[in-house]
């Protein structure tokens, strides 16, 4: 008897990792795709206008998952956490998506990419105060080694002052960030079904001020952008969202940023292939240089999650 509860223990142990690893490659597919659709979709949509009908599709998208979704699995926040979640979008889904599609329209999709690489470096030194995620010295050293990848690739596309969309897309980093430490507290008393829905809805309703410009856009949109938009909103956002907020809720913040780093190179091969933007010499090894320093501060540290999930997550 104990030996069949051992087994069916590992064997639920196993098909909960296994679901944490699909839910973390299917984000960071739909995410390395995305790059290239708001390339196409920002040369006819403005920024804020993009990103009002990504996200704004996205929470209706989210909304239906409610609708069908068991009760337990979206228990209704108190006022305090309603408004924390609401901030937490307007932080890491409005500012983000806004600084994403600015920058984009001067930096191209590869380097974007590359350059947000950057955010799990800044994830884990927020990480250090806000959650007790302290990197021994050589995870410093990573940190370093990571930043300086990170320039290698603002380099790669003029530098930081040739190049006027390389720290709007740092800013977009930065919200990330600060968005993946946030979510972290109500992913211990919320499941990822209701951090997300509620933190989506907060960011449509910071983004209605761009509701003229999106119309506009509509109207005059040739169907290969309005497609793009339609896309971003159902998958990059509407699902691979929910399936990121999955995989934080079983991760520290610091290990489920640091995977993120797969949707630099993902990106790289999705714009070269759709948008035959062929990546630069010095992007690939900026990339590389991030990507390596983001390894060694992950291989310092204990594979721990910060919070439990949820019941019935």
């Amino acid at each position: 008897m104990e030996a069949e509860r051992g087994a069916l223990s590992a064997l639920g142990s196993r098909a909960a990792s296994l679901a944490v690893v699909a839910a973390a490659a299917f984000s960071v597919v739909a995410w390395g795709t995305a790059y290239s659709a708001i390339r196409v979709a920002v040369r006819s949509y403005s920024p804020g206008g993009l990103a009002l009908g990504r996200f704004g599709l996205a929470s209706v998208v989210i909304a239906a998952i409610v609708a069908v979704a068991p009760q337990e699995r979206f228990a209704r926040p108190t006022a305090r956490d309603l408004a924390g979640l609401f901030v937490t979008g307007v932080i890491g889904v409005a500012i983000y998506s806004v600084a994403v599609n600015w920058g984009e329209r001067s930096v191209d999709a590869g380097t974007t990419g590359l350059l947000l690489s950057a955010s799990p470096i800044l994830t884990a030194l927020i990480a250090w105060p806000a959650l007790g995620e302290r990197p021994p010295p050589l995870g410093w050293g990573g940190v370093g080694l990571a930043f300086v990848g990170t320039a290698l690739v603002a380099a790669s596309t003029g530098g930081l002052r040739l190049g006027p969309g390389v720290p709007i897309v740092l800013l977009a980093a930065v919200s990330w960030s600060v968005y993946t430490v946030m979510q972290k507290a109500y992913l211990g008393r919320y499941s990822p079904l209701a951090v997300t829905a509620y933190t989506f809805w907060g960011a449509t309703l910071a983004l209605m001020p761009f509701a003229p410009a999106l119309v506009r856009a509509v109207r005059s949109a040739p169907a290969n952008a309005t497609a793009a938009l339609l896309y971003l909103g159902l998958v990059p956002a509407g699902v691979a969202f929910l399936t990121w907020a999955y995989v934080c809720a079983r991760l520290s913040a610091s290990r489920a940023a640091s995977t993120s780093n797969l949707v630099a190179p993902m990106g790289v091969v999705v714009a070269w292939v759709t948008l035959r933007e062929a990546p630069r010499m010095l992007a690939l090894v900026g990339g590389a240089v991030t990507i390596a320093g983001v390894a060694v501060v992950n291989s310092v540290r204990a594979p721990r999650a910060s919070v439990i999930p949820p019941e019935g997550a």
